[in-house]
């Protein structure tokens, strides 16, 4: 496992290529993904879901030491809704 001051460079690598890209195209890639996940069949719905849900938390990890007690409760809420759809989709997907 890299050491925790060698995964910094690489988190600011993928913020700055995020930063580069046209202004509504985040947006666009978490509203896509979620449409995908939530209406799509289990076979493309559990990867698109997986992908949104590491995508959020690797963006709330940037901003969890600033935010105050109800943004990291909101976060963590968010992230426990798409885990539950997620688990919910692949058990779907099983039966």
């Amino acid at each position: 496992m890299p050491e925790p001051s060698s995964r910094a460079p690489m988190s600011q690598v993928l913020m700055l290529r995020l930063q580069s890209l046209p202004r509504l195209a985040l947006p666009a890639a978490v509203l896509l993904l979620a449409l995908v996940g939530l209406a799509a069949p289990p076979l493309y719905a559990v990867p698109a879901l997986g992908m949104l849900l590491a995508l959020l938390a690797f963006l709330a990890s940037f901003t969890w030491a600033q935010a105050g007690s109800r943004g990291r409760l909101v976060r963590m809420v968010v992230m426990g809704v798409l885990a539950g759809l997620l688990v919910s989709r692949a058990f779907e997907a099983l039966s």
